[in-house]
């Protein structure tokens, strides 16, 4: 698993250097082992101040070259501290490289808690390099047994699955009881029995018994905290409303093009920033007034939505003022960008 730029990478090492050097505890959430080439993002548990990595993505940003950076909070908006995410965007224009870096608060269950950043990081420890921290093995490969599960029937997640599999199964070949109890300590009750099944890759019963330890986690949770569950569940529904209608994370995009082969540049321009990873996807809407479920889905993870207009107007991106492809990604991806609060931007 490889993909991000050498930039990228330089930055990464930068970032860790600085958690470090400033003494804020984090571990990298998952994915490490190419360290410090990830596929896509890097995800931290974290449990300081935003501003306080806002202060280190500026410095990190200006040392590496990037054009600019900004902050995204449509995830940090909960009550419920492990509900939020805050994700940081790195963009240079001229070589459309990116890189994301995502704060994670904990880890959910059905949107309820399993576990706080704050637990996590009191259990980390040093990856065998000596570069970075990590989750406790025990407790990392719980978390690989949830995700496994999450994605299965996932047709595009087929290699990650198979990816986890092996590294839970490489962990229980020496560890094994260390998992099971952290399983049972956190109310994960049947973790042994999914394993069975994660070996014989039968995963319709790992799935199974995965989702009766999540049952009972949930109902164990609620009975012993009613209070906190139904103030976690409210705010976890405003999290999904303001997510999917009120204040999605992606653009709608209104833009005005002469002819068909405009549109067609359009399209592949918004084809390269999805594999630049600028954006997640992108559609184009079927009606001029309403959004359908799968145009909101696309919004709700950072995409983009795009409507041909037949008019011009300064709220309207004009292909025709275009004079090259590359001014019109630029175009494109201005309007991307600029959707989050900047933060940092190269003089």
């Amino acid at each position: 698993m490889s993909g991000l730029s050498l930039r990228a990478q330089q930055t990464i090492i930068s970032t860790i250097h600085e958690l470090e050097t400033n003494r804020i505890d984090y571990t990298i959430a998952r994915n490490y082992e190419n360290y410090p080439d990830f596929g896509h993002d890097l995800d931290l548990f974290y449990h300081a101040p935003v501003l306080t990595f806002e202060k280190i993505a500026k410095k990190v940003a200006a040392k590496n070259s990037w054009d600019i950076v900004t902050y995204c909070d449509h995830w940090s908006k909960s009550s419920i501290s492990e509900h939020n995410i805050d994700v940081f965007r790195f963009y240079k224009l001229d070589t459309s490289e990116y890189l994301q870096i995502d704060l994670f608060r904990g880890f959910l269950i059905w949107g309820i808690p399993f576990i706080s950043a704050e637990e996590i990081l009191k259990e980390r420890k040093l990856h065998s390099s000596g570069f970075f921290y990590r989750p406790n093995g025990a407790l990392e490969n719980i978390f690989r047994l949830l995700q496994i599960n999450s994605l299965i029937g996932n047709d595009s997640a087929t290699n990650k699955v198979s990816r986890y599999r092996e590294r839970v199964l490489r962990f229980c070949d020496s560890e094994k009881d260390s998992l099971l109890v952290c399983g049972k300590k956190r109310g994960l009750f049947y973790i042994d029995v999914a394993l069975k099944y994660l070996h014989t890759k039968d995963y319709s019963r790992f799935s199974y018994y995965m989702n009766k330890s999540k049952k009972r986690f949930l109902i164990r949770y609620v009975f012993k905290h009613p209070i906190n569950s139904f103030r976690q569940l409210i705010a976890r529904v405003g999290d999904y409303y303001r997510l999917f209608y009120a204040s999605p994370c992606g653009v709608e995009l209104n833009i005005y093009a002469s002819d068909l082969s405009q549109k067609k540049i359009v399209e592949s321009e918004l084809n390269e920033l999805i594999k630049n990873d600028f954006i997640s996807s992108w559609v184009e809407a079927k009606n001029k007034f309403m959004l359908t479920v799968k145009e909101r889905r696309i919004l709700e993870r950072a995409g983009v939505v795009i409507r041909w207009v037949a008019y011009q107007n300064e709220n309207i991106l004009s292909v025709n003022e275009c004079e090259s492809r590359k001014e019109i990604s630029r175009m494109l991806c201005k309007s991307i960008i600029f959707r989050h609060k900047v933060i940092f931007s190269k003089s």
